[in-house]
């Protein structure tokens, strides 16, 4: 990058026409400076404004970040397995950021054996394998840092009913980092708020074997934290996919004042 050097103008009584000088008496008082002089000088801080505007103007300097779904929809040439996804695919103003936010959820889709039944995709052999997996997502953005994504998986395999699965992904956007509860709540939390989730999750869906939180298994929302389980885990299928919501209000005293939540408080 050059330097722009700017050179300062001193204006010359001598170079002003004599009838427009200013009397030698009031010169320290109200010196003179040529109209080409001024408008030089804003121009020039006109243009070093744009190229070093202050932090809190400057736009760019916050992280951009923009997600579209991908959708995948194969079947194996026998039938055996059908795959109807849908997967968000981030793109950032950090490559590094993009990467670390597409790898997590690439990763969760493996393990939720969404590569499996891609396999059988590419298997003419399994004559008795009939299965169709279903999967979608939705994108709740909390604040300019924080976005949560709440994936649902449904596998039909000719059961009386779907095997249903939900998982989540709340990621700090700045970073790219997976937000765990340990990054946003002070240690001590879930002893002193379990009555509060087990009293909720009881209103909505009668009897339940709560005994703790899933640490993976939280979605951030506008309203507050949101704590989720899987069918079986703590009550029948029938019951459904049981949560609790806790309010920012409840959660203010345990919210870590240096984690991502720290707005918050």
């Amino acid at each position: 990058m050059h330097n722009n050097q700017v050179r300062m103008i001193s204006p010359i009584t001598s170079a002003i026409p004599p009838h427009s000088r200013i009397p030698q008496t009031s010169i320290h008082a109200h010196p003179y400076i040529p109209y080409r002089v001024v408008i030089t000088a804003v121009c020039l801080l006109a243009a070093w404004l744009v190229l070093h505007p202050a932090s809190g103007v400057a736009a760019t300097d916050q992280p951009q970040y923009s997600i579209t779904t991908e959708h995948t929809e194969e079947a194996s040439p026998l039938g055996g397995c059908t795959l109807d996804m849908d997967k968000p695919v981030f793109s950032h103003s950090s490559a590094e950021v993009a990467a670390a936010m597409n790898g997590a959820v690439d990763t969760l889709y493996y393990y939720m054996e969404i590569k499996s039944c891609q396999g059988y995709v590419d298997d003419t052999s399994c004559m008795s394998c009939r299965s169709l997996t279903e999967v979608w997502y939705t994108a709740t953005p909390v604040s300019a840092e924080l976005l949560s994504l709440d994936f649902w998986f449904d596998v039909y395999s000719g059961g009386a009913h779907p095997v249903a699965t939900r998982r989540a992904l709340n990621f700090n956007t700045e970073t790219g980092q997976v937000l765990q509860l340990v990054d946003l709540l002070e240690p001590g939390w879930e002893s002193a708020l379990s009555p509060l989730i087990e009293s909720r999750l009881q209103e909505g869906y009668g009897q339940v074997n709560f005994r703790e939180v899933t640490p993976s298994q939280f979605l951030l929302t506008p309203d507050g934290l949101v704590v989720f389980f899987n069918p079986y885990e703590i009550a029948s299928y029938a019951q459904g996919l049981p949560e609790a919501l806790l309010t920012w209000e409840e959660l203010a005293p345990y919210i870590r004042p240096e984690g991502p939540l720290g707005f918050m408080q």
